[in-house]
């Protein structure tokens, strides 16, 4: 019996420590990025970490097969095939699982519990890491330093990338933000910038030049659509510098200039290009019925490349404001994703964009001034809207 057991104990301990490696890997993946989890100091040295789980990868698995040989195989071939086909069965199951937890699972204390006995044995094993990261980059480098940013399609490409030519010439952080925003505009939609409809500065073909000129010069804008009638039918951009010698006798639609409409799916890698031949500044975001969602500006491409770009017309609005009491006065218009870094909320991305949308979306109604609502880790209490839209709220993070 203790022959079958000590076998036994390792086998499970062996699947245990699988099963934690894949756990990891996944953390490292994506709750170690944000420093705001806690978990940032894992991140910079992910290489090496990821070489001790690796290894233990390996070396869990090979005894998981040494050992079931060693119980098996006396008892035939059938017997054994058998065994390793549930043990191929467990093992995906394991990993899946592993995957799929640290992939969705709020960080915790046990996060740190299980990473410190890998952390000290990479640290055990960092001069055997040192070598053979080494030894990677003289494979990889001269291939990574070959190929073009633009054939770069996936973030694990553009992290090899950066810290290729990282260790060869230090890069600013800046300039790190400006390739993951070259990698990242491929999969980003026009939709998901866009200035939506009940938020753009319009005219209307017979306005009066002046009052036209007024709004332009109040708004600081350079350009503007100008629709006949109703919003949905825009005819044409008109420009501020095409008003100088304007005035109300001038007939406002030999000023337009032929609008560009796209639908909401465009990718914005494409419009950039777009912009560059027909050496356009904005275009008009269409659904999928013809009517307007929004607009578009070649500055709002570039700010997904560079970051907030600021002129001198604009005016910073700043939409996260923390209170005295630690509760946080927030801009309904927010990005989901960037309240969540921002605060250190769980809200969910799927489905809309901003934090009026996730609201909405939750209660299926324009909520009144002053209702509070429970969700998850966050308490939203509103504090302006209208019979149309969330304008502000206050968000209190539970205990």
């Amino acid at each position: 019996m203790e022959n079958i057991d000590s076998p036994l104990y390792l086998t499970l301990l062996s699947l245990i420590i699988f099963t934690l490696v894949s756990y990891i890997f996944s953390r490292l993946k994506t709750v170690a990025r944000p420093a705001k989890d806690g978990l940032h100091y894992w991140y910079h040295l992910r290489r090496h970490i990821l070489f001790t789980l690796r290894l233990l990868e390996i070396l869990s698995i090979f005894a998981i097969i040494i050992i079931g040989i060693k119980l098996i195989s006396p008892h035939g071939i059938i017997k054994t095939a058998l065994f390793y086909i549930i043990l191929s069965l467990i093992i995906i199951i394991l990993r899946y699982t592993a995957y799929t937890l640290g992939e969705n699972l709020k960080y915790s204390i046990f996060d740190s519990i299980v990473f410190v006995p890998f952390f000290l044995l990479s640290v055990i094993l960092f001069p055997v890491s040192w070598l053979i990261s080494k030894f990677e980059h003289l494979v990889e480098y001269p291939l990574i330093r070959s190929r073009k940013i633009e054939s770069i399609t996936t973030t694990e490409e553009l992290e090899d990338f950066i810290e290729t030519m990282d260790d060869e010439e230090p890069l600013e952080s800046v300039e790190v933000d400006m390739l993951k925003g070259i990698a990242e505009i491929k999969d980003t939609r026009a939709s998901e910038i866009m200035v939506p409809r009940i938020d753009m500065i319009v005219a209307e073909v017979n306005d009066r030049i002046e009052d036209v000129k007024k709004l332009i010069v109040e708004e600081g804008h350079s350009r503007i659509p100008v629709y006949e009638e109703r919003v949905d039918n825009i005819i044409g951009i008109l420009h501020a510098k095409d008003l100088l010698f304007a005035d109300d006798k001038t007939d406002m639609r030999g000023l337009l200039r032929e609008p560009y409409f796209i639908p909401e799916t465009k990718k914005i890698n494409q419009l950039l290009e777009d912009f560059k031949v027909k050496k356009s500044h904005m275009a008009i975001v269409v659904d999928e019925y013809g009517g307007v969602a929004g607009l578009v500006t070649i500055e709002d491409v570039l700010e997904e490349i560079v970051g907030e770009i600021q002129d001198e017309y604009d005016e910073e609005e700043k939409e996260v404001f923390k209170l005295p009491d630690g509760s946080f006065r927030v801009n309904a218009k927010v990005d989901i994703e960037e309240l969540n870094e921002a605060l250190g909320t769980h809200i969910p991305t799927e489905g809309f964009e901003t934090l009026g949308g996730y609201i909405l979306q939750m209660i299926e109604r324009v909520p009144k001034i002053g209702e509070v609502i429970k969700q998850d880790d966050i308490e939203i209490k509103i504090l302006e809207a209208d019979e149309r839209r969330i304008h502000w709220v206050e968000i209190k993070k539970k205990e």
